[in-house]
């Protein structure tokens, strides 16, 4: 089977909502998904469509140690977590500032120096997490290695320590927090105790934590607000949950994802997306509003060609997915799974950790390869460049302005037409 669109009502005025939150949303790029928490940038941006290691780079700057995680813009900085070798086989988790004009360095600053408990895959990094910020502060999670609040001038804030966690075949960590009001959510999902966390933003006090039952899954929660109510949505092996950000209750669950989910949930309309592609296929959209197990009572889903390391982007009602972690794309109809194209082979597209981004009319693909492919932001597939840096890349394309920057493992670059 491929979709099925089950009995479950969709709620009408997905469009309106979306395009109330695309025009009211900062240019800024303060969480790993964008302004709008769903890949898509401001309304206003016009990144370049072609470039390379010659071509319309306004600059590249060597980072400290390496990374994966997407960068956060804010005002006139990016802000980009990496880790470097410290003495006696520790490590040195970094946070560096750069300014978005020239890329020379704002500041830089330490977050701690610990030993590793375990090791990661070849192809992560201990630097995997995502900042998020509230345009006045950096929260920076580092998983085992606590949580961190620098100011923009990286002086530290606060600090948190928290428990190791244990990763499914010592794979290595790489959720990324939340940040709604003044809460810092924190899923922490391995192979001990699994817990949602969630901290004071202004000084990591601990304002609630519950336990779940899920192994290792490298989920970020989706934090949206529905029915007068902030909503922690998290992925999870045995269930996609929501929780009420007051006081942690599980208002909802809905099983039928796959192995160790990664892609961070979207909000559409009345409905959240959730996807997930390791060792099996589905993705669905669940109602919103509702209680209980809604397993079965999703408005549509898929059991195919559904994606495993790359978030769902969705732009202008359309979601776009990969298969696996494979150059495969599909576009949909968010509201009711109508095909526009399935599965479509993108050619010279190889393995793909980074999400896709929209911007300009444009969809930006970028493989670890350090290629990307730009593609329109359309019903129909149609591919119109395809440029090549030489570095790998596992982070997601951010935007904003007419400024598109790609962190590769060990460089920044900022292209600009």
């Amino acid at each position: 089977m491929q979709m099925r669109i089950l009995s479950a009502p969709v709620v009408a005025l997905p469009i309106l909502v979306l395009t109330l939150v695309a025009t009211t949303a900062s240019a800024d790029w303060l969480n790993w998904r964008g302004p709008t928490q769903s890949g898509s940038a401001a309304p206003n941006a016009q990144p370049p469509l072609t470039w390379s290691e010659e071509e319309n780079v306004a600059w590249k700057i060597d980072l400290p140690g390496e990374g994966s995680s997407t960068p956060l813009v804010t005002d006139d900085q990016i802000i980009v977590l990496s880790s470097e070798p410290g003495e006696d086989d520790q490590v040195r988790f970094l946070l560096g500032s750069y300014s978005r004009a020239d890329g020379s360095k704002n500041w830089q600053s330490v977050a701690t120096e610990a030993t590793p408990h375990e090791g990661m895959h070849d192809t992560n990094t201990m630097a995997s997490w995502s900042p998020v910020s509230d345009g006045k502060h950096i929260f920076a999670y580092y998983g085992s290695w606590g949580v961190y609040c620098f100011d923009l001038n990286g002086e530290k804030v606060w600090s948190k320590e928290l428990s190791p966690m244990t990763m499914r075949a010592g794979f290595g960590e790489g959720s990324s927090p939340g940040l709604h009001g003044d809460n810092l959510i924190l899923q922490r999902d391995h192979g001990g105790s699994s817990e949602i966390v969630v901290l004071d933003k202004s000084d990591g006090d601990e304002r609630w934590r519950v336990e779940r039952d899920e192994p290792t899954n490298w989920g970020t929660p989706l934090v949206t607000e529905h029915g007068g109510k902030a909503l922690v949505i998290t992925t999870g092996e045995n269930f996609v949950r929501c929780y009420d950000l007051a006081d942690g209750a599980e208002l909802w669950r809905c099983g039928g994802q796959t192995m160790r989910p990664v892609a961070t949930p979207v909000r559409h309309g009345d409905s959240v997306i959730v996807a997930s592609g390791f060792r099996g296929s589905y993705l669905c959209s669940i109602p919103l509003g509702q209680t209980g197990d809604l397993t079965e009572r999703v408005n549509w889903f898929y059991d195919s060609g559904t994606p495993d390391i790359p978030s769902p982007l969705l732009s202008d009602g359309r979601l776009y997915f990969f298969q696996g972690k494979n150059g495969i794309l599909s576009c949909v109809d968010a509201s009711d799974g109508t095909q526009h194209y399935f599965r479509e082979r993108l050619d010279g597209v190889g393995t793909i950790y980074a999400s896709p981004t929209a911007a300009g009319g444009h969809i930006y693909i970028t493989a670890r390869d350090g290629s990307t492919t730009v593609i329109k932001d359309g019903p129909i597939l149609e591919v119109v460049a395809q440029n090549q840096l030489d570095a790998t890349t596992d982070a997601t394309p951010v935007v904003v302005g007419n400024d598109l920057y790609i962190r590769a493992r060990t460089a920044l670059y900022c292209l600009r037409k």
